[in-house]
């Protein structure tokens, strides 16, 4: 039987696909110039987001943020959670080597844009205050996370 993937389908075979052939990078491109701080069809002053962590990214597609796939970032989750194994049971530290899988969104029309970077964890998770705005009808929350915590969520609303 044929299946069609759907919106956002492309991004999640690639991000496989990726992951499987062992590849640094997956670039997928987009018509915006990468992850973007809010939706620019409400806020045309929207800046990409340079470097974000997996964690970052999942959440913002799945709250709303359309330009990838919540299911496309599993294969970038996958990878974080075999690397904290491999530190647990090694004597590397669980930083060591995470960083090597990346998903990069570029933009089609303006290629000159250097994109947003998403990988398995950021090496300053102080580099931003504020990631994203998401917009979505219906949902109220508020997603506090601090660094002192060890990734703990301080407040959820």
């Amino acid at each position: 039987a044929i299946t069609t993937l759907g919106r956002g389908g492309s991004d999640l075979t690639a991000t496989f696909i990726g992951m499987a052939l062992g590849i640094d990078e997956v670039v997928v491109w987009k018509d915006v110039d990468g992850v973007l701080t809010t939706d620019p069809r409400v806020c045309p002053e929207a800046i990409p987001i340079p470097l974000l962590s997996v964690d970052e990214a999942s959440e913002l597609a799945y709250f709303g943020a359309s330009v990838l796939h919540p299911q496309s970032m599993q294969p970038l989750l996958e990878h974080q959670k075999r690397r904290m194994l491999e530190a647990a049971s090694s004597s590397s530290s669980p930083a060591d080597g995470m960083d090597n899988f990346r998903v990069r969104v570029r933009n089609s029309y303006n290629v000159d844009a250097p994109g947003s970077v998403i990988c398995a964890q950021k090496k300053n998770a102080s580099d931003s205050l504020l990631t994203s705005i998401i917009l979505k009808q219906g949902v109220n929350m508020l997603d506090i996370v601090s660094t002192r915590m060890l990734g703990q969520y301080v407040l959820q609303c």
